[in-house]
C-alpha cells in the first residue's frame, strides 16, 4: 500500500499516527549524502531533535527505527522520506 507524504514535507498528525501503527515499514529515503534507497524498518519512536548528520539545520522531526537490513537502530529525518511503500 503506497502512502504518499504530503507535498512540502510536513506530516500531519494522522500521517505520523499511521506510520507508528506499522509493525514493519518500507519506504524510499534520501540520506544526508543525497543517496536514495529503499529502507525496511521496525518503527520505534518519533522524536524532535538534532542529528550529527544534519548539523546546523536546527531541530527536526525524526523516525527512530530498527533497520532490518543493517540490523541496528537508525534515525531517519522525516522530511527525507520520499514515499512509504
Amino acid at each position: 500500500m503506497n502512502f504518499p507524504l504530503k507535498e512540502g514535507k510536513d506530516l500531519t498528525v494522522e500521517q505520523i499516527q499511521k506510520i507508528m501503527k506499522y509493525k514493519e515499514l518500507k519506504f524510499v529515503y534520501k540520506n544526508y549524502k543525497g543517496v536514495v534507497a529503499e529502507r525496511h524498518v521496525v518503527p520505534k519512536n518519533i522524536f524532535y531533535g538534532g542529528s550529527d548528520y544534519h548539523s546546523g539545520q536546527g531541530d527536526k522531526l525524526f523516525l527512530s527505527a530498527y533497520d532490518l537490513e543493517k540490523e541496528t537502530t537508525r534515525h531517519f529525518l522525516i522530511e527525507d522520506i520520499i514515499e512509504i511503500l
